[in-house]
C-alpha cells in the first residue's frame, strides 16, 4: 500500500522533480524489491507493474529526461550492462524482453528511468531489418533508418555505425534532440525501445527504435 502511495505521489510535478535524489541519497529508504543497487544504477521491481517481470532502471542521481542524459552517457552505458546483467541472471528475464524510456508527454515521472518487462513487445523483428528502409540520417556514430513499413505513427530506426558501444550508445541519446526538431516527438511523446531478441546477439551493439504517436494495427 505504501509503495503503491508513493509511486502515485512520484508523478506529480513537484515530487518528480526530488525523485533522483532520493535515488542517490535515500535508496535504502524506499520500500520496493531492489534487483540492483550501485553507485550509477537503481533497479527495482515495478510497484505497480504493467507487464510480467516489470522492472524499473534508474541513473542513481537525479536526471530529468533522456536529453538531458545525453551530457553523462556513461549512465546510459551503466544501465545498459546493468540490463544484461539482469537478463543473464535471473531465469525468468532469460527470452525476449523489452527495454523502454518514455520522453515528453509520454514521461510521468519527471526522473528518467527505463522500463524492462516480458510478453509485450512494443516492435516486432521485422521493424529492425533494413531491407527497404530508406536512411534518414547518418553519422560517425549511428544510422538513422525509416523502416519501409512503420508500426507506429512515426517510427525510425537506430543502428551501430561506431564499432565502439559507448560512442555508439552516447550518440542514441544525442541525435533526440535532432529528431524532435524534425517530428515534434517530445511534444507528441515518444519512447526509445530496445526488444532483445534471443535468437540473436546483439548485445554488443543493440538496434534501438524511437517511436511516437499511435500504434499501426
Amino acid at each position: 500500500m505504501v509503495r503503491k502511495w508513493l509511486f502515485r505521489m512520484a508523478k506529480s510535478p513537484w515530487m518528480g522533480k526530488i525523485v533522483g535524489f532520493a535515488f542517490q541519497y535515500m535508496s535504502r529508504l524506499i520500500p520496493v524489491k531492489r534487483i540492483v543497487s550501485n553507485k550509477e544504477v537503481f533497479i527495482f521491481a515495478h510497484p505497480q507493474p504493467c507487464y510480467p517481470h516489470h522492472l524499473i532502471l534508474s541513473p542513481k542521481r537525479p536526471v530529468r529526461s533522456l536529453q538531458q542524459l545525453a551530457a553523462e552517457p556513461s549512465y546510459f552505458t551503466a544501465i545498459w550492462s546493468a540490463a544484461m546483467a539482469v537478463h543473464a541472471g535471473q531465469p525468468e528475464i532469460d527470452r525476449a524482453f523489452t527495454l523502454a524510456a518514455n520522453g515528453g508527454k509520454r514521461q510521468e515521472v519527471q526522473q528518467v528511468h527505463f522500463h524492462m518487462f516480458t510478453d509485450h513487445p512494443l516492435v516486432t523483428e521485422n521493424a529492425e531489418k533494413e531491407n527497404g528502409a530508406a536512411v534518414f540520417y547518418q553519422n560517425e556514430k549511428i544510422c538513422i533508418l525509416k523502416p519501409a513499413h512503420p508500426e507506429w505513427d512515426i517510427h525510425l530506426v537506430i543502428r551501430s555505425v561506431s564499432s565502439a558501444r559507448d560512442d555508439y550508445l552516447s550518440g542514441v541519446l544525442r541525435c533526440i534532440d535532432g529528431l524532435d526538431a524534425q517530428f515534434g516527438i517530445v511534444q507528441q511523446g515518444y519512447s526509445l525501445v530496445y526488444q532483445h531478441n534471443p535468437r540473436k546477439n546483439d548485445q554488443a551493439m543493440p538496434v534501438f527504435h524511437i517511436v511516437s504517436g499511435k500504434k499501426r494495427a
